[in-house]
């Protein structure tokens, strides 16, 4: 039993030390799960040497800079679209970049017709952006080809449900993802993509807000002696917050 005390008490503190630099809830005080949004190409703010995006639709992130390498000349870099099971439940799309040793990654709710449309964007043009901008520094941009597979397009069904069936799997996902991003299982589980670097460094996450899917706040309170993180998490932690406002 000792043990199992001293390991959730580790992984508390390993996992509060990234959540510490998370944007806050202007309300609670308490911090914010990274958050990414679809945005319209025109709002990227890039340098002058820099590529501008060739999509209409960018998808941006909330990352720390500090933990993602940009600066290493001719660091291998790529883009994966694919879909995770994270918690055991319903699969969400996930946009994966990796530079290096480090990976950027965007959850996204399946259930969510404006993820859709975007995508659709993106499958018209044949191409897709990812973009995170450290510190309000112009945006850090990447691209590549696009086209919609198969197996992704198998769950866009999940859209076009009623409004009460997408909230309720809304709900299953933001607990799921949350929890996943919060208790470092997200960290834990993902792979590398790229096989010069098998062994990932920094990996960070957030989710997709639209209209229909809204920002998180993390709750980590009571948590009771010889539990878990994950299962304090899962009973208490992550709680919905409509609307938050955030600060730095």
């Amino acid at each position: 039993m000792k043990t199992k005390q001293t390991k959730s008490k580790q992984q508390h503190v390993k996992t509060t030390k990234h959540m510490n630099r998370w944007r806050r809830d202007f309300a609670t005080d308490l911090p914010v799960i990274p958050q990414g949004a679809f945005v319209p190409a025109s709002e990227c703010l890039s340098d002058a040497d820099a590529c501008t995006p060739d999509t209409s639709v960018v998808l941006r992130g909330d990352f720390d800079a500090s933990r993602f390498d940009i600066e290493t000349p001719n660091l291998p870099g790529k883009i994966e679209v694919g879909w995770d099971a994270v918690g055991n439940k319903l699969p969400s799309l996930v946009f994966r970049v990796q530079c290096g040793a480090d990976m950027l990654c965007w959850y996204a709710n399946p259930a969510d017709p404006y993820i859709w449309r975007a995508l659709d964007v993106w499958n018209q043009e044949r191409r897709l952006t990812l973009s995170y901008r450290p510190n309000g520094e112009p945006d850090i941009l990447f691209g590549s080809r696009y086209q919609l597979h198969q197996k992704l397009e198998e769950l866009q069904f999940l859209s076009t449900l009623p409004k009460e069936a997408r909230a309720g799997l809304t709900a299953g996902y933001l607990e799921a993802v949350c929890a996943g991003i919060v208790s470092g299982e997200v960290e834990r589980k993902t792979k590398s993509i790229l096989p010069a670097y098998p062994r990932l460094k920094n990996l960070q996450a957030c989710i997709v807000r639209t209209s229909e899917t809204q920002s998180v706040v993390v709750n980590v309170v009571d948590e009771k002696p010889g539990e878990s993180f994950l299962k304090a998490v899962l009973r208490r932690g992550v709680e919905l917050a409509a609307p938050p406002g955030t600060r730095h």
